[in-house]
């Protein structure tokens, strides 16, 4: 049986504003936690900060003809043990791209216009690896290797989808 779930969202994720397009969308929901907020970047002091910080490492690449972001919800069905759960996946997962050498950001959600009790997170992660300038590509193996990380990390059973933004909420009712 699994326990929580990691849903891809399949946008194209390229193009000019998609980078700032992402992190709107993530820290300015009437649901985010700021506070509670976890990252790998040298500053999350300000927005601009941080955009600064992910189009530094993707100009350093070339990412310009590239997908420029990957968007990700770490989620569970809501119950008693759902928000340690997915706390723990979540700083797991912020782990896993930090030793591929991605820039991850981590932003809590106490809920969602569908479903006041979903607590979950939205990750975002830069595709170029700041180590060695190879980029993650969207595709079974990257995903499931998440999942893998995440079923030993956190001692709970992770699976993964994808999905489109507006789609994954009728899986967590």
């Amino acid at each position: 049986m699994k326990d929580a779930t990691i849903f891809v969202v399949r946008k194209p994720h390229q193009g000019e504003l998609v980078v700032e397009n992402l992190l709107n969308y993530i820290t300015d929901s009437c649901f985010a936690d700021i506070n509670g907020m976890i990252s790998n970047l040298k500053s999350t002091d300000s927005y601009d900060e941080i955009l600064q910080e992910i189009y530094y490492e993707q100009e350093l690449f070339d990412m310009e003809e590239h997908r420029m972001m990957f968007h990700m919800v770490l989620s569970t069905r809501p119950s008693k043990m759902s928000q340690r759960i997915i706390d723990e996946g979540a700083h797991a997962a912020l782990n896993y791209f930090t030793m591929l050498g991605h820039q991850a950001l981590l932003v809590p959600h106490d809920g969602s216009e569908n479903n006041c009790n979903n607590y979950h997170y939205h990750l975002i992660v830069n595709p170029v690896s700041q180590h060695s300038g190879m980029r993650l590509v969207d595709k079974y193996e990257t995903y499931n290797n998440l999942r893998e990380y995440l079923n030993i990390h956190t001692h709970h059973c992770w699976s993964w989808r994808y999905t489109n933004p507006k789609s994954y909420q009728k899986y967590i009712r």
